[in-house]
């Protein structure tokens, strides 16, 4: 496995992740159905905001990225803050959307599901200007066949109140009513240890289930499996982010598998956090998940942050854990039934997952069916 002191170098200076043996964009089809926007935006690009802007860069700016392991969650939303920073405008949003996207490209992912959070976007800069730039970016990065990518509009615990949440609902209608289908689905983030009661969310997730949108939740990374099954009984998700902690709870297990909601699985970013006391990649409760049946699919989380990628996800995987590429390739095809891609677009995905991984390769031994 790459030592992160060498991922550190890579993600500065913006290195393409492929290795000589690696496959090429053309070869490979990897599915990333968990990463954070702002926290996508190369460090190179980052620091040629600040220097267009005129910011001054805190000198501890890079300093996770020693080790990119963090005390606590305050100790990484610190990092966030400072690294947004030179954020400064609508063109800032386009331009780090261009450069995470490029980054995808570059080590095979050939469909992504990105959070986009409103109450996230810098002071000064209009939610939807930055959203219409976002938007620019990816449709000019779009390539038929080969790369595409959906937003997931978030809201944020603490952050966004309940009635923000449903005007944000109302608002994702009316766009797809104007034909503008960008933005797949919705889902609540942030400090579930600091906020755990998701009520506030409720009637947005009904407002979003009549309207047939897909909805995620963050829960069971930072708080135990009883956080998993107030997600699932308040807001009735097609999927949980992170969810670790349901490993604990054999009732929790069950109303998983009971409703087929697969948990999107970050290895890297729970290390990091030691969420669920998962200090180590050989601590983390995938194979046993996976051993119960648990459907699972993959994501990045917070790239830059991290020092993660989807590509290092899947190294680390194989690396630490009995499972071989053909496994990968499994859930990456899991990932793609379970991704909010409407239906015309899954059709392409699977037949990419052929052209890339060959027709004789297992479909999938995990749960793939909902």
């Amino acid at each position: 496995m790459w030592g992160l002191t060498k991922l550190a170098a890579m993600l500065a200076t913006g290195i393409s992740f492929l290795g000589p043996n690696q496959q090429t964009i053309l070869e490979a089809c990897r599915i990333n159905l968990h990463a954070h926007f702002e926290a996508l935006i190369p460090p190179v690009t980052i620091t040629r905001m600040a220097k267009k802007n005129n910011i001054t860069l805190p000198e501890d700016m890079w300093k996770f990225q020693q080790t990119f392991f963090y005390p606590s969650f305050e100790h990484f939303a610190d990092a966030y803050f400072k690294m947004i920073l030179p954020i400064q405008n609508a063109q800032d949003y386009y331009d780090g959307a261009l450069a995470a996207l490029k980054r995808f490209k570059e080590i095979g992912t050939c469909y992504s599901e990105i959070k986009f959070c409103p109450d996230c976007v810098v002071k000064g800069v209009d939610w939807q200007d930055a959203y219409a730039e976002i938007k620019r970016a990816i449709e000019e990065s779009e390539v038929e066949g080969a790369f595409y990518t959906r937003l997931i509009l978030t809201f944020v615990r603490g952050l966004t109140n309940e009635t923000n949440a449903v005007s944000y609902v109302d608002w994702i209608v009316e766009q797809h009513q104007k034909g503008d289908k960008l933005i797949v689905g919705i889902d609540v983030s942030g400090n579930e240890a600091q906020f755990p009661d998701l009520s506030p969310y409720v009637a947005a997730y009904a407002a979003a289930s009549k309207a047939s949108l897909n909805k995620t939740v963050h829960a069971g990374e930072l708080q135990g499996a009883e956080a998993v099954d107030h997600a699932i009984r308040l807001l009735n998700p097609d999927r949980i982010g992170h969810g670790v902690s349901a490993i604990n709870s054999p009732e929790t297990l069950e109303k998983l598998r009971e409703n087929n909601i697969p948990l999107e699985v970050n290895v890297q970013s729970n290390v990091c956090l030691a969420a669920q006391n998962i200090t180590s990649y050989v601590a983390h409760p995938l194979p046993q998940l996976l051993q119960a049946n648990i459907t699972v699919v993959l994501g990045s989380d917070d790239d830059t942050l991290f020092g993660s990628s989807i590509l290092e996800e899947e190294r680390r995987i194989i690396d630490n854990f009995a499972l071989t590429q053909k496994d990968i390739w499994g859930i990456y095809n899991t990932s793609i039934t379970h991704s909010f891609a409407p239906e015309e677009l899954k059709t392409r995905l699977y037949q990419m997952w052929k052209q890339a991984y060959g027709q004789g390769c297992q479909r999938s031994k995990f749960r793939t069916q909902k």
